[in-house]
């Protein structure tokens, strides 16, 4: 199985990132602050 793209989520107490590659090339990269709401809002518009 060929992947073309890597998809990271990195998970800690104060803060999400995420980060989307193409090879090594980084297409998309945030870092937002972790709380419910925010967690809420990342998922329903990135989904």
């Amino acid at each position: 199985m060929d992947f073309n793209y890597f998809i990271g989520i990195d998970v800690s107490k104060n803060e999400l990132d995420f980060s989307v590659m193409q090879g090594r090339q980084l297409l998309f990269h945030k870092e937002v602050t972790n709380t419910p709401r925010c967690s809420i809002f990342v998922m329903s518009n990135y989904s």
